[in-house]
């Protein structure tokens, strides 16, 4: 018996409780491991808290119920009301979203995900309340900086229970309440557009203090984001306040340069912001009387470009910005990868045209113009060079449908495909702690149109976790979760019969994640060199 066998989980409470810094809470014990959800690690952030970076979670009597999920960030859509049956493996009540407990821990449904200015909540699963000292693991969602919550990570108990891991997710704020630019009006809120970021160094703080008593070792902390999630952990790394609150990190489908000086524009979307509320910059004392949602209706239209702004106190500003730049983010060891078909996750409807030969070059070409891409103007890309693209495509990786190779060269062309590559090569480079990397390349079907499959954004993050829908989905998330594990617990990720090798800008080894996981050359380099 070991690592990769559901034989950990001691937990035989049914209602176990945990001895918090700021006082006790009481979780649900589950077939051997212990949930707990809603525990506060940071102090109101309304009123006179709004836009400020928060404090500590202040101290309460008697024993917290911690039994229900906890509230998450105040958001526009469905994010974290909600999981796709894919996310759930058909079992939405494990994870507290469409289902929910009830005081008693018994099972009630229809309750609702509440949304909240003060969502700074941890959730902690653990698969024994021991002195055991295990590695954690730490999961920040994503949902860009404008959604999403943690509630994915209320469905890992195989991954606990095989691993014999500490889970912990954090919720924090997000949109006009995590990242508002004030600092050009008022000094007070200089950091006001990286408060965001700050709750989850405040998070990751907590974690540090409190996770022995959970059974988590406080020393051996690896934080992990995909989307949105990666793209904070990208701010984090390159943190000083951070940097001794996680030895590693995981990168996942959204490496993102950091430190770009866009205070201007964020001063530009602070007035418009203000102005829809009624008020000037000289009345930002009247920001606390205003309700959460007249606050987010006042940023509906802009809501998503809402993202942190350097403050050069916590974060500097880069004129030229890099994926690391600061010491501590090159010195610690990263997994970073992304997925082959990550575009298909944003389809439009002429995207779900059909796709075919005939059709193919024509397509690519309004595809590779369009601005969510960010790539150039259409008329750099003629049909002739569309062309010459796909050939490129074709040759190196065998794929033949038309509509997986027009999946393929717009997921790679755009960042959240090739800011992976991007990420490993830079790190590879400049030096310092070792970098891997991966691809996934596993289709698995559409959750609009099943009868369709790629390898779409954020597909693989539940399998990471041993959620699986599809049974062939199952090898994959076996390797995938032991080599995360084994990357948690060593900064190693390889596994027996995988040797996983550094990521080096000589022999650039990755390992292509598919239904069968195999290590091979970086075949991303010849095909970005397409779009040249």
């Amino acid at each position: 018996m070991g690592y990769g066998e559901a034989v950990f989980g001691t937990v035989n409470d049914r209602f176990p409780v945990v001895e918090t810094t700021s006082g006790k809470v009481r979780g649900i014990g589950r077939n051997g491991i212990a949930l707990f959800r809603g525990i506060p690690y940071g102090k109101s952030v309304e009123g006179d808290g709004r836009f400020l970076p928060a404090g500590k979670a202040e101290p309460w009597e008697g024993i917290l119920d911690c039994t229900q999920n906890g509230p998450t960030a105040i958001q526009l859509g469905t994010a974290g009301g909600e999981l796709p049956d894919y996310f759930t493996a058909g079992e939405p009540d494990r994870f507290g979203v469409r289902n929910g407990n009830d005081r008693s821990g018994e099972e009630k449904t229809d309750l609702p995900c509440v949304r909240s200015e003060n969502c700074l909540v941890a959730g902690v699963m653990t698969p024994g309340l021991d002195q055991s000292a295990r590695p954690v693991l730490v999961y920040i969602h994503g949902g860009g900086f404008a959604t999403g919550s943690g509630v994915l990570m209320n469905g890992a108990d195989t991954f606990v229970k095989e691993q014999d891991i500490v889970v912990v997710y954090l919720h924090h704020r997000l949109n006009v309440f995590g990242y508002l630019y004030l600092g050009a009006f008022d000094k007070k809120y200089e950091s006001s557009g990286m408060t965001g970021i700050l709750d989850l160094v405040l998070g990751l703080q907590w974690v540090k203090d409190n996770i022995a008593a959970f059974g988590g070792n406080p020393d051996q902390v690896t934080i992990l984001g995909e989307s949105g999630g990666a793209m904070k952990i990208c701010h984090l790394l390159n943190m000083p306040v951070a940097k001794d609150l996680f030895r590693y990190a995981i990168v996942e489908s959204g490496s993102g340069k950091v430190g770009a000086d866009n205070r201007e524009e964020a001063t530009d979307n602070a007035r418009k912001f203000l102005a829809n509320l009624g008020i000037t910059e000289k009345e930002l004392n009247r920001l606390k009387n205003f309700s959460s949602q007249e606050i987010l209706r006042a940023a509906e239209p802009f809501l998503h470009s809402f993202r942190p702004v350097p403050d050069d106190i916590y974060l500097k500003t880069q004129k030229v910005p890099m994926f690391a730049y600061e010491d501590c983010a090159r010195l610690k060891t990263v997994l970073v990868g992304s997925s082959e078909d990550e575009m298909a996750s944003f389809m439009t409807e002429e995207d779900r045209a059909p796709v075919t030969e005939e059709n193919l070059a024509v397509r690519l070409q309004q595809a590779l113009s369009a601005s969510r891409l960010g790539t150039v103007p259409e008329d750099k890309y003629e049909i002739g060079k569309i062309t010459q693209i796909v050939d490129t495509f074709r040759r190196v990786t065998g794929q033949t449908d038309p509509v997986q190779i027009y999946w393929n060269v717009i997921s790679l062309k755009g960042s959240l495909g090739s800011g992976a590559y991007y990420h490993a090569m830079e790190r590879a480079v400049v030096g310092g702690a070792p970098v891997y990397a991966y691809y996934n390349a596993l289709d698995v079907p559409d959750t609009i149109d099943t009868s369709k499959s790629y390898a779409w954004h954020v597909s693989d993050l539940a399998l990471q976790f041993r959620i699986v829908r599809y049974g062939f989905c199952e090898n994959a998330s076996r390797v995938q979760s032991n080599a995360w594990a084994a990357f948690v617990r060593t900064g190693n990720p390889s596994i027996p019969g995988m040797e996983w090798p550094r990521y080096t800008s000589e022999s650039q080894q990755i390992v292509r994640v598919d239904r069968e996981c195999r290590v091979t050359s970086d075949y991303r380099r010849e095909l970005l060199r397409a779009f040249e």
